[in-house]
């Protein structure tokens, strides 16, 4: 094959073997250092505290919105399956410890998988499915899925910032150090 006209040809490509052992021409490659990544637990856990008070404020406000303007009443699940109407201070607190927990999930991600980033956004939109799921799961009796569609949109939007808050708090917090020799 010929480069725009030329008449003259390609040098012969190595073969699978030479190119192992050397770069182009029968030079050998150059060591260089891989970049490893890492990351600062401290800047991930500073933002996994503010990610708690978002999501704690989140749903106050999201609280605020269904009692006040809409006039219904939040719905939660107990273990047996029966709803019933939480308090604002309790949901605050399950979106704190949520956050804390996702979090923690992203620590143990980063430290021991290869793509800690991909793995959380999928644990984080199945946890927002179950978050979103759960409520519409419970029947009542009384005004069907428009009373649980408040809860359901508050689990939607609290599960959606926290994993985007936390994967991007992750995502800032990862550093790359050199000096390893490459991968082979």
């Amino acid at each position: 094959m010929t480069w725009y006209g030329s008449a003259t040809p390609e040098p012969p490509r190595p073969t699978a073997d030479e190119a192992a052992d050397t770069r182009g021409y029968g030079e050998p490659e150059a060591a260089r250092p891989r970049r490893e990544p890492s990351f600062s637990a401290t800047r991930l856990w500073t933002g996994g505290v503010v990610t708690a008070v978002i999501a704690a404020l989140l749903a106050v406000v999201g609280f605020l919105i269904v009692g006040n303007v809409l006039g219904q009443s939040v719905l939660g699940v107990k273990p047996g399956g029966d709803p019933f109407a939480p308090s604002m201070l309790a949901y605050a607190f399950s979106g704190a410890v949520a956050a804390l927990l996702a979090t923690a999930v992203m620590h143990l991600l980063l430290v021991g998988t290869p793509r800690p980033l991909f793995y959380f956004g999928w644990i984080g939109a199945l946890c927002t499915a179950i978050l979103v799921l759960i409520p519409l799961g419970v029947h009542t009796r009384e005004g069907g899925y428009l009373t649980v569609l408040p809860t359901v949109i508050i689990n939607l939007i609290g599960g959606i910032a926290i994993t985007a808050i936390v994967r991007g708090t992750a995502a800032a917090s990862l550093t790359h150090r050199r000096g390893l020799p490459p991968v082979r």
